[in-house]
């Protein structure tokens, strides 16, 4: 019962139990008065009448109506003090609840839930208080995940950055020292520095592609594009480059081929990103990966595979986050940005997909777009 509802009953009983009491009282009154008034008459009737008897009758009429009077009041005080006992219990003790839970709040007590569950006004602004206290946990949570999402960035960009500009300077001070002393240590000592100077730039590079993937005013030029189709073009135009002689792909796609709506372009370097990160961590001479192409009907799925060594189970969850080093390979700067995967993670979501991974005799990415008919 809402608490308006009760405020309306308690009034309403204020008034006509009173009410009731006092038809009563005069009932009762009546009653005796009758028969009081019947026993005058008998008196009367018999010539016995006398002042006492007056007297006597309205003695005890007051005195009955006092009685009665008192009654009344202290019925009536009862009445009042139970039913505003009752309303004050029912809106005083969820507002005790509701400070408390509000100063645990406070306190950084973040799962102080309130536990009253009445379906009434108080009992909805209860409600409302504990889906509060849950967005603000999750928003704290949230931040608490971004803050060491951050560190791990800026650790990983430190990191990364630290290794080719501390070889470079090396190199450098080889050959101011005079270290490098024959023509032929100059030159690969100027071939290094090459190389590391291509691996910052090609570090800073991919930074700044993560940092236009991550804002979520970065614009895809979406094309309704047939799946099969495009990646097997994309695969024989990747496998035309140099360099292509450590990896195979076997291709395999649904017929009739899914669709969706992709910006070739970014597409494109999310699968390189794959190829990629295949072929950095393979431990192998050639390396043998499968790419899938289906759909459920609903979802244009694409399962990027390699034979490689694959990833620790309590990792697979991980391997998408920026810089994260579950690998020591990974911890090579020159071996990758270790941004590869989390570029791959943006552009699916940002083409409104998903991405997972899983080990089936090497690492499997499944991406799943939104498919169109």
């Amino acid at each position: 019962m809402t608490i308006r509802k009760r405020l309306i009953l308690s009034n309403l009983l204020m008034i006509l139990l009173p009410a009731v009491m006092a038809l009563a009282a005069s009932v009762v009154i009546g009653d005796i008065f009758e028969n009081r008034m019947d026993g005058l008459e008998e008196i009367f009737e018999e010539g016995h009448l006398d002042i006492g008897d007056f007297e006597d009758l309205k003695t005890s009429l007051l005195a009955l109506a006092g009685g009665i009077a008192v009654i009344f009041i202290g019925a009536v005080i009862l009445i009042s003090v139970i039913l505003t006992g009752i309303i004050s219990r029912s809106i005083i003790r969820p507002l005790e609840e509701l400070r408390e839970g509000a100063r645990r709040i406070g306190n950084g007590d973040l799962d102080a839930e309130i536990a009253y569950r009445r379906n009434n006004e108080i009992g909805e602004v209860c409600r409302d208080f504990n889906e509060m206290r849950i967005r603000l946990k999750q928003s704290v949570e949230e931040r608490i995940r971004y803050d060491q999402y951050r560190r791990e960035m800026i650790s990983g960009i430190s990191h990364d950055l630290r290794t080719p500009l501390t070889s470079i300077r090396g190199y450098v001070e080889g050959l101011r020292d005079g270290i490098a002393d024959t023509d032929e240590k100059r030159e690969r000592y100027y071939a290094a520095i090459q190389r590391r100077t291509s691996d910052l730039e090609s570090l800073v590079e991919t930074l700044s592609l993560f940092s236009r993937l991550e804002n979520s005013s970065f614009h895809y030029n979406l094309q309704r594009t047939g799946l099969g189709t495009y990646i097997s073009s994309l695969i024989d135009d990747y496998m035309s480059g140099a360099e292509r002689d450590r990896i195979n792909i076997l291709y395999k796609a649904q017929s009739p081929e899914p669709v969706a709506m992709i910006d070739p372009r970014e597409m494109k370097r999310l699968f390189v990103n794959l190829f990629e990160n295949s072929l950095r961590y393979s431990q192998k001479d050639l390396v043998t990966v499968s790419v899938d192409v289906r759909s459920d009907g609903q979802s244009a799925l694409i399962t990027v595979s390699d034979d490689g060594p694959g990833v620790p189970e309590d990792e697979l969850e991980r391997i998408f986050d920026s810089f994260y080093r579950g690998d020591k390979a990974r911890s090579n700067a020159g071996e990758g940005s270790g941004l590869g995967l989390s570029i791959v993670k943006s552009i699916a979501e940002g083409h409104g997909g998903s991405v997972r991974a899983f080990n089936r005799d090497g690492l499997s990415i499944e991406i799943e777009l939104p498919a169109v008919r």
